[in-house]
């Protein structure tokens, strides 16, 4: 079972991570292109109630580092919301990406059976609950929603 949520994690959330670097990649292109701002897009959001591209951003790279976190049984990190730019985006997904690679299977090893405790509500749940229910779905929509804003125009 380690070996399954090793892998149903930690290589899925970098490439997920990858994938959103790219696509802040083509958003940059595109702007330049179109004399767009970079703030523009970095605010820019699909639906008036949704988080702006740079709070997704912010998102997605949380969840990943505090899921690894939880599922490691290590302390979580607090990254601050402080970027502003494409560029600061970019830094924050590497650095997310570079904690992801000291994850190592042994840490994950029995996290199947450990219970978390996830700070903005005082529910528990299992490690391997986490990983199936909440941290890949959220991780995966908030990628897809901006992959489909910069591909259909």
């Amino acid at each position: 079972m380690t070996t399954l949520i090793y892998e149903a994690s930690i290589p899925i959330w970098k490439n997920f991570l990858d994938n959103l670097s790219m696509q802040l990649d083509k958003a940059v292109v595109y702007a330049d292109a179109k004399n767009i701002e970079h703030s523009v897009i970095l605010n820019a959001r699909l639906y008036p109630n949704m988080l702006s591209l740079m709070q997704q951003v912010q998102m997605a790279t949380d969840q990943a580092k505090n899921a690894a976190s939880h599922l490691a049984g290590l302390e979580v990190r607090k990254f601050e919301n402080m970027e502003i730019n494409f560029s600061e985006l970019q830094a924050r997904i590497l650095k997310t990406i570079s904690f992801l690679e000291t994850i190592t299977l042994q840490q994950i090893e029995g996290s199947e059976k450990r219970d978390i405790r996830v700070c903005i509500s005082s529910r528990t749940a299992s490690c391997s609950q986490r990983v199936k229910r909440r941290c890949s779905p959220g991780v995966h929509l908030s990628f897809m929603a901006h992959d489909l804003q910069f591909e259909l125009q």
